[in-house]
């Protein structure tokens, strides 16, 4: 069973259903036409796929989140608000906010301030 949760780019996690979120839940999450970003773990990251042609803010925790999870994925900028699921059965709500929570208050700034200067 997986969970999922919206982290929005204003750093607010939105707890979601238990279980895969539906398509609708995804576009509403996004705001828009979803782009799947698979993560080695398992783990899905659903973003708005016209995030960059619809100027979309840059989501600072879920891009550490991205760049953490998936090293291959350093440099990709993830635009607007995210729909996270966890797919790992072991997964606990207060862990899954925990980690997602934690790239919006430790990140170095200096790893992102280039980024949202573009």
């Amino acid at each position: 069973m997986s969970e999922w949760f919206t982290i929005c780019t204003d750093g607010t996690v939105l707890e979601g259903n238990h279980g895969e979120p539906t398509l609708k839940e995804k576009q509403e999450g996004v705001g828009g036409y979803i782009e799947l970003i698979s993560l080695p773990s398992g783990n899905r990251m659903w973003v708005n796929e016209e995030g960059a042609l619809r100027a979309f803010p840059f989501n600072r925790a879920a891009t550490c989140l991205l760049w953490d999870s998936d090293p291959r994925k350093f440099g990709t900028r993830i635009l607007g608000n995210v729909v996270m699921e966890y797919t790992a059965e072991e997964t606990i709500d207060e862990e899954v906010r925990t980690h997602i929570m934690q790239y919006d208050e430790t990140v170095d700034i200096n790893d992102v301030r280039g980024l949202e200067e573009e």
